[in-house]
């Protein structure tokens, strides 16, 4: 469950810099796309924390690098003026 977020998270973002020659604004788009897979994740983390699936410290880990993708994600999306 977990794994396939992260690996649909990774093909978004390798998918977006394929695109990226197309347009800034189509570029965007998928970061959007990308930054959306994260916080799926991000709530799927957050309840396997509650029900007690996994390591709490591997989840709080996991979380923290989640939470530092979106954070990058988003401040390049304000960098493209988006």
């Amino acid at each position: 469950m977990l794994t396939d977020k992260s690996v649909q998270f990774v093909h978004c973002l390798q998918y977006s810099r394929r695109q990226c020659r197309k347009s800034e604004k189509d570029y965007a788009r998928f970061i959007e796309i990308a930054l959306g897979s994260c916080f799926e994740l991000e709530t799927q983390l957050l309840v396997a924390r509650d029900v007690g699936f996994g390591g709490q410290d591997l989840i709080n880990q996991l979380l923290a690098e989640v939470q530092d993708e979106q954070k990058m994600l988003s401040g390049f999306l304000s960098k493209l003026g988006y």
